[in-house]
């Protein structure tokens, strides 16, 4: 089944060839490409609910040069006292801090279109289930950008009038749209996984609200919030939360702006200036009060290095109630300046929504532990309640696509004929998302050293979670510390590793 050990899939058999792509571009997001499949007669391997044994840890493992792809290793047992290692990683359990929403990743307009298109309906429900599924990465957090960007087949919003037309009282809103491709493909995400976590983001309001678009394409490309639509873009975003909820998929969380400070020349989107961030959230944060919704807002939903603009919207935002927190995106700056709006705001949340790799950078290992110790450590170590990478699927041309990025990579590619091949991000966020449940709380552990990286977690279950990745070109001995015992495990050259034990 498409819930087994490999990298591709299809419904017409295996394959065991090896694809990479290699090359030069945005430096810090690397790229390539196994492949490696598992036909429909082969059972499933049930690695993610795998059963623990008392005085045992599970081991999952991924290395860098595709040899283990998820596998399930040996069980190690835990030790009485504590460990003795090249690298002792000792946990803290009196240190505890933030709970995990989960991982996951943007089911964009792209994403949608491959998944419903280029897939019957046998595969695309295997497909599903490998993406949400305890048997595949288990993602229990999805991303929706609420209109037209870059990953789309065409400009749109929920309410597009052909300039200088306007509708202030919303006659013309409609996600019937939706209902063709996403909606029924989130409804499905939740039926497998129904602690699935939903984030709305807002791209750019329809282009009658603005000020400073392009003329042409419907004014959703560049430019702002016009003056006085403050309240209009409001009753419009509380619209499509209502309509959400409608079709059974409810957004847990929306940002109140995706990018807000950086202005798109080709795709949809727009600028909002601090003031015009915070006024927008005050407005929808009360509207969603008075409409009884449960959504709550994000503000800021932009890089790491514009934490001193995030800042500066929080404390314009201070004491509105359904202002969760703040969202970052991994483009520029680095994950310590969490810590810093977490330090200034204890009592927000932190959320990580945006990163993706390109086809033209890197290899199939740099990539993998790129995400790994960046994305899943740094980023989780530095508060973030979840890890959400852009597009969950996109063809093998990095499209569909109206402007924006040429050559980003999906989670997954799906291929004319059908194939579907998981890339590196999925085998990161299934390393994370198999043995970290939804709710589990982050816990104290020693920091990196000799090459190692972790961060770890206790599970709502009471288990304990390890995860580890490897930046040493040679194996290395890691033993961990809890309290009187210790797990003491090999961690292979370059590799991500998951330790779970009762």
């Amino acid at each position: 089944m498409f819930g087994g050990l490999g990298r591709e899939a299809t419904g017409r058999g295996e394959t065991n060839d090896m694809r990479r792509m290699i090359g030069t571009g945005l430096g810090l997001l690397l790229s390539a490409s196994i492949v490696v499949s598992c036909g429909p007669d082969v059972p499933a391997v049930d690695t993610g609910a795998e059963q623990l044994v008392d005085g045992y840890a599970n081991v999952l493992v991924t290395t860098g040069d595709g040899a283990k792809l998820l596998s399930v290793e040996p069980r190690v047992p835990i030790a009485n006292g504590p460990g003795a290692a090249a690298v002792v990683v000792d946990i803290d359990r009196s240190a505890r801090y933030q709970s995990m929403a989960g991982v996951g990743a943007a089911m964009t307009d792209s994403s949608a279109w491959v998944l419903s298109t280029r897939l019957n309906d046998v595969t695309r429900t295997q497909v599903i289930n490998d993406l949400f599924g305890r048997r595949g990465a288990n993602l229990s957090v999805v991303r929706v950008p609420l209109s037209s960007t870059d990953f789309s087949l065409d400009d749109f919003t929920y309410d597009d009038i052909e300039p200088p037309g306007e509708d202030p009282d919303l006659t013309g809103f409609s996600l019937v749209r939706e209902e063709q491709q996403r909606f029924p493909l989130l409804r499905a995400a939740r039926a497998v996984n129904p602690d699935l976590t939903l984030v709305g983001s807002a791209w750019t309001a329809p282009g009658w609200m603005k000020s400073g678009a392009s003329a042409d394409r419907l004014g959703v490309v560049g430019g702002t919030l016009a003056a006085g639509m403050t309240e209009v873009y409001s009753r419009y975003l509380r619209r499509v939360v209502a309509g959400y909820a409608d079709a059974g998929v409810p957004l847990a969380l929306l940002t109140v702006q995706n990018e807000p400070a950086h202005e798109t020349n080709n795709y949809a989107g727009m600028v909002l200036s601090p003031q015009q961030e915070a006024d927008l959230a005050i407005e929808l944060a009360d509207g969603l009060q008075a409409d009884g919704s449960s959504t709550e807002l994000l503000v800021h939903d932009h890089n790491w290095n514009g934490a001193p603009r995030a800042l500066d919207v929080l404390a314009r935002v201070a004491g509105t109630p359904r202002i969760a927190g703040s969202a970052f995106h991994c483009y520029s700056g680095n994950p310590s300046a969490q810590s810093t709006v977490h330090n200034a705001y204890p009592d927000l949340d932190i959320h990580f929504t945006e990163c993706t790799g390109t086809e033209s950078s890197g290899t199939f290992e740099s990539n993998l532990l790129w995400n790994a110790r960046v994305l899943l450590v740094d980023s989780v170590r530095n508060w973030s309640r979840s890890v959400v990478l852009w597009n969950l699927a996109l063809d093998e041309r990095s499209g569909p696509r109206v402007g924006g990025c040429r050559d980003c990579r999906g989670v997954l590619t799906i291929h004319p004929d059908g194939h579907v091949t998981r890339n590196e991000e999925f085998y990161a966020l299934a390393q994370f998302g198999r043995g970290v449940d939804v709710g589990a709380t982050r816990i104290g552990s020693s920091s990196a050293s000799g090459g190692i990286h972790n961060v770890v977690f206790e599970n709502p279950d009471g288990s304990t979670v390890a995860f580890l990745v490897s930046t040493a070109s040679q194996p290395v001995d890691v033993a961990l510390t809890d309290g009187d015992r210790s797990v003491a495990v090999t961690l292979p050259a370059r590799s991500v590793v998951t330790l779970r034990w009762a």
